[in-house]
């Protein structure tokens, strides 16, 4: 299907700036009187299937030295990445790119369990999700008094520390990120 969508684009390109004689063999072959608009039906055909396939849906398909054929023969080159080891996110502002970090590292710390004294939260109400998104501290209960339900915790921790060259000394970037999953008993 996907080479088939190839050839009908090829094939309107030739309708849209062949010369005269391809023109004419190439219109002959269309059944005008069902496809009023071949290039489009081939297009949209080719980005069906490609879309069906999970691939690129661009309106046009890229030759192999990454330069992209458009309307009118212009062509873009298209920019790869110079930083291998970071994906690049999409640009916040036209032909803006950040300078290349010169180290990253990950670190994962052990995984830790904790067994603390917590109220388990009353998940059928809204209320719940202002008070754990608020508090950055474990909530354990301070006064030995009140019984609470326990709750196991386990805490997954990754830091990202990425480092770079500036003109006035260096930059470091460290981001951590940890990730608790609570379980109570009963």
């Amino acid at each position: 299907m996907a080479a088939l969508a190839d050839f009908l684009v090829s094939e309107c390109r030739i309708l849209e700036r062949g010369p005269d004689i391809a023109k004419k063999e190439a219109k002959e072959q269309v059944p005008s009187d069902r496809v009023k608009d071949p290039s489009g039906m081939a297009r949209e055909f080719r980005w069906r299937v490609q879309h069906a396939l999970n691939g690129p849906s661009e309106d046009e398909a890229s030759d192999s030295g990454g330069s992209v054929v458009r309307n009118g023969g212009r062509k873009r080159k298209r920019t790869r990445s110079e930083s291998v080891s970071e994906p690049s996110a999409p640009a916040k502002f036209k032909n803006f790119k950040p300078k290349p970090w010169d180290a990253i590292r990950e670190t994962a710390a052990k995984p830790d369990t904790r067994t603390l004294r917590v109220q388990k939260p009353d998940m059928d109400s809204d209320e719940w999700k202002e008070r754990w998104l608020l508090e950055w501290e474990d909530p354990e209960t301070k006064d030995d008094a009140i019984v609470e339900p326990q709750a196991e915790v386990k805490l997954h921790e990754v830091v990202m520390t990425k480092l770079r060259k500036t003109a006035k000394g260096l930059e470091r970037e460290r981001i951590q990120r940890v990730v608790e999953e609570w379980q109570w008993a009963g």
